[in-house]
């Protein structure tokens, strides 16, 4: 359920809510497990997004507002950049992707 969460998410697509309750029954359906043995409610949901770290099911603009034609240009400008600095990966730094490591901070309490 969750590689086809992240599946659709990559591609940029809009995910909800009744989305994934109605994705997950299907699944359910294609193993042989009886609707009656799962309750594919909201706390069934809840509990889903609580258990793989998903904040929102949807997805913003963000990913579709990319303008692919402008990264184009950029990525040769970007290439002599790090080639006239010698830059090694390690000294890149993207803050796009920080917010993969939210659940990485130190716990305080």
């Amino acid at each position: 359920m969750f590689k086809w969460l992240s599946a659709v998410r990559s591609e940029g697509k809009p995910v909800t809510g009744p989305m994934i309750v109605e994705k997950a029954k299907k699944f359910g359906q294609d193993l042989g497990v009886a609707e009656s043995e799962c309750n594919y409610s909201y706390g069934w949901l809840r509990n889903f997004k609580f258990r793989h770290g998903i904040r929102r099911p949807d997805v913003t603009g963000e990913t579709l507002s990319a303008n692919q034609n402008s990264a184009e240009k950029y990525k040769d400008e970007f290439e002599k950049i790090v080639a006239d600095n010698d830059l090694t990966s390690e000294q890149i730094y993207n803050p796009d992707e920080t917010g993969l490591l939210w659940r990485c901070l130190p716990n305080l309490h």
